[in-house]
């Protein structure tokens, strides 16, 4: 079954606000399990985040930004400062329990490897990971059955295994690690870059599709 839907969506402030927040704080989720945990297993547990966000139709940036025409640019300002604030506050409050110390040291080392790579390099592991997102939301979108959660737990372990670049998730690996270790400069250069790579990735594959489906059903 395929489903294009090409009308902007009307959505309320409040109604945005709301999945904004609790979708930052689904991914923070993940990037404390996958930190916790790590590895295959970890690349597996952090599938969670997106299979809540699918599940209650969640407004996450990395997701939303797939179908541009169904929101406008306010919209994804919006869902994108509030996915921070929930991934934020998911991973301040995990700083405040006993495995805080843990969690602060290797975010800190993942921010680090993260804030001395290239900006063309970060650009284009965004670009990557927001293709894997797109392929996971479009197909929980468009069928249904047990394959629609598989695809999602593939297409995502496929990203962090591979250590492409999530802009949600570094809000919370930011957060939950220690600010002091990090260059600010080089912070503000990962999230701009990442952010960047995963809006083109999501418009690419999305209008890449969207034309592939105009041509051949026509």
């Amino acid at each position: 079954m395929i489903v294009i839907e090409n009308e902007k969506r009307h959505v309320s402030n409040r109604s945005l606000l709301g999945g904004s927040i609790y979708a930052g704080a689904a991914i923070g989720l993940g990037a404390i399990a996958n930190i916790l945990v790590g590895g295959l297993f970890g690349a597996f547990i952090f599938t969670i985040g997106i299979i809540i966000v699918c599940y209650f139709n969640l407004d996450l940036y990395t997701g939303r930004i797939c179908y541009p025409r169904r929101y406008s640019i306010s919209n994804y300002i919006m869902i994108y400062c509030c996915n921070f604030v929930g991934a934020a506050a998911t991973a301040g409050l995990i700083r405040c329990t006993k495995h805080g110390r843990q969690i602060m040291l290797a975010a800190t080392e993942i921010m680090l490897h993260k804030t001395e790579d290239l900006w063309i390099s970060l650009c284009i592991l965004g670009f990557f990971c927001n293709c894997c997102i797109f392929i996971a939301v479009e197909v929980f979108r468009t069928h249904v059955g047990v394959e629609r959660v598989v695809i999602i737990i593939l297409a995502i372990m496929v990203f962090v295994l591979c250590g492409f670049e999530h802009s949600i998730a570094n809000f919370a690996y930011l957060i939950m690690s220690n600010e002091e270790a990090l260059d600010f400069w080089k912070v503000i250069k990962v999230i701009i870059c990442v952010t960047v790579g995963n809006t083109i990735g999501g418009l690419t594959m999305s209008l890449g599709i969207s034309g592939y489906h105009h041509h051949t059903y026509r």
